[in-house]
């Protein structure tokens, strides 16, 4: 058998290396929960933030068509969202909520970002735009939790324009 016959192709080599990221990061989601519920907040957000830069990798690789190949029912978007969500609700345990709501922002920030880049496929930038309304939420939720009001009125008007803009060029 040669070498050459050894080589996967480029989409299985990175549909593989999507699959192990898409593994880790639900071993880190797992890890950080165990222990949030144990009540050790501290290693539940080092696994967290772990899992957010795993997202973030795993943002612009997984989409929807992708998540069936690798047996998960998260894709990118949602993985960030999840992950950036619960390492927030540590933040908040140990009264850093400022760093809660930063958190949040960076992500909501992020998943806006890959909605509007019309260099993305589209399967991605759909599903950014589907994982916008859940990132708001928990934003508008954290920036309420500090009183924060007229920020919650320009952050939601806001992502209302983007999410406009984006679904008229997507499905016009």
């Amino acid at each position: 058998m040669s070498a050459a016959a050894l080589t996967l192709p480029q989409e299985q080599s990175t549909t593989s290396q999507q699959s192990t990221l898409t593994q880790q990061w639900t071993h880190l989601m797992h890890k950080g929960t165990q222990c949030h519920k144990q009540g050790n907040t501290d290693a539940a957000a080092r696994f967290f933030t772990r899992a957010v830069t795993l997202a973030q990798q795993s943002l612009y690789h997984c989409c929807s068509e992708c998540t069936t190949t690798l047996n998960t029912d998260k894709n990118g978007a949602e993985m960030l969202y999840f992950a950036s969500h619960n390492l927030s609700a540590c933040y908040n345990d140990t009264r850093r909520s400022q760093e809660a709501e930063a958190v949040l922002t960076q992500s909501h920030q992020t998943i806006i970002d890959v909605a509007v880049n019309k260099r993305l496929p589209k399967t991605l930038r759909v599903d950014a735009l589907a994982t916008l309304d859940s990132s708001l939420f928990s934003l508008a939720s954290q920036l309420g939790y500090l009183n924060k009001t007229a920020d919650i009125y320009a952050l939601i008007r806001t992502t209302e324009q983007t999410a406009s803009a984006v679904s008229r060029q997507l499905f016009h």
